[in-house]
């Protein structure tokens, strides 16, 4: 049965946004933020908003070698209005 899954998994084409907005710092959006890193393609930038937790957040992005994908922030404004064509998903 994992092997079927596998299969799938390499055969799926699924749709993706660009853009991914993680709202938080703490351990639950570590998993989260993990989770999509592993599950989605490079080419998606992934936004971190953390009011109070982006530099914690930032040491954690680049121990994991997310610094590529994942962009991390304590102003939300900048995240979305940066590129106001292409507004991020939020989960």
């Amino acid at each position: 049965m994992a092997l079927d899954i596998l299969k799938l998994k390499k055969n799926c084409s699924v749709s993706c946004p660009d853009n991914i907005l993680v709202i938080g710092g703490g351990r639950w959006a570590r998993v989260l933020i993990d989770t999509l890193c592993n599950l989605v393609h490079s080419n998606v930038r992934i936004n971190i908003y953390s009011a109070h937790n982006a530099s914690l957040m930032s040491k954690w992005v680049s121990k994991h070698d997310f610094d590529v994908q994942v962009c991390v922030s304590s102003d939300l404004d900048k995240l979305f209005f940066s590129d106001s064509t292409n507004i991020p998903y939020i989960y």
